[in-house]
């Protein structure tokens, strides 16, 4: 699998999933949750992970992220729409690649994908 995408807004994922289509990239996985992100990793081996950090079920994407840096050398780029500079700083902490801010701003999302990609 090449992208992970770990979002419990099924639209936004899909949404995800539009934008790195446009960039030809289609081997692509969802999760909604911190359970099921972690078994695909585990199954999947992603090169990348696009990782809400409020997930609705309990854990946190920096737990999983935590989790998974721990395991997997994989870059990993949260996504969310508010975060108060407590959770920014817990996030910081696990060396993502990148934080994006949940705006609409897909162009900047198809760059940092591009990037870590290589593509």
């Amino acid at each position: 699998m090449d992208i992970l995408i770990v979002e419990d807004e099924a639209i936004l994922a899909l949404t995800y999933m539009q934008c790195l289509q446009e960039l030809g990239i289609r081997d692509v996985e969802h999760a909604f949750c911190a359970d099921e992100a972690l078994r695909a990793v585990e199954r999947s081996r992603p090169k990348l992970i696009l990782l809400d950090i409020k997930l609705g079920d309990g854990r946190d994407g920096i737990e999983v992220a935590k989790i998974v840096r721990r395991r997997y050398d994989v870059p990993i780029v949260f996504i969310s729409a508010f975060v108060d500079m407590k959770t920014l700083n817990r996030a910081w902490s696990v060396h993502p690649a990148y934080i994006l801010k949940k705006d609409g701003q897909y162009n900047v999302l198809k760059a940092v994908v591009t990037e870590l990609l290589e593509l």
